[in-house]
């Protein structure tokens, strides 16, 4: 449930049955997956269309300094969590060699279902 901390601790038992100390307690706050910025995926320049000039923009980002863009999840166009050189190939293989289409919310503006350290700071055309 969002918003839930859940505490754990680890005992590991051997197969003659020793076990081990606990060890030290570990705690982890469930994120509400369905918070945040409305966006669509795989537009991460905010043009309102998934074209090449996205994956140049994540290509810009990734390997020559430029700025990232103001919705790294619209950048993150595999949904795997991370802006990675992927990322720009799925584009490309969508755009250009009939690849799978982008992750949800593509095609319509939605939010990013899917827990993660990305954010969505700004995407103006679905605000």
């Amino acid at each position: 449930m969002p918003g839930t901390t859940y505490r754990y601790v680890v005992t590991a038992t051997d197969w003659i049955e020793n076990e081990s100390d606990d060890s030290p307690e570990a705690s982890a706050t469930a994120g509400d997956p369905g918070a945040g910025t409305e966006f669509v995926r795989a537009d991460p320049d905010g043009s309102e269309e998934a074209d090449i000039s996205d994956a140049i923009l994540t290509l810009g980002y990734l390997f020559l300094g430029d700025p990232p863009p103001k919705c790294l999840d619209a950048a993150d166009v595999d949904d795997s969590g991370e802006i990675d050189l992927s990322d720009a190939i799925y584009s490309l293989s969508y755009l250009f060699v009939g690849g799978a289409e982008p992750k949800s919310p593509f095609l319509g503006c939605g939010l990013d279902e899917t827990i993660d350290e990305l954010d969505c700071k700004e995407y103006l055309p679905c605000n």
